[in-house]
């Protein structure tokens, strides 16, 4: 599979979004590209009533409109609730 982000670039952001979100594009280890998405504060605390497809069309919607275009499904979510957590307390 091939990345649709940017060759080379360590990370990602979109200007001026109501959903401030930072990406990481990785390849660990060879295995493949992946793309972590890290959203904190009240931009997290929105996402934790949606459901798992709601939520990752949320979270790609401001680095769509950055790059100006449909992104592909990912083909693997991972998601942690922190939230959720009674240890990290949100953290």
């Amino acid at each position: 599979d091939e990345p649709f982000w940017p060759e080379g670039v360590h990370g990602l952001g979109a200007l001026g979004s109501p959903m401030p979100v930072e990406y990481y594009p990785l390849d660990v280890h060879g295995a493949g590209p992946l793309l972590v998405a890290l959203v904190g504060g009240d931009a997290a605390r929105a996402l934790v009533g949606k459901d798992e497809a709601a939520a990752v069309r949320t979270v790609l919607a401001p680095l769509a409109q950055a790059m100006g275009r449909e992104l592909p499904a990912p083909k693997q979510v991972v998601r942690s609730r922190w939230t959720d957590d009674p240890w990290a307390m949100g953290s």
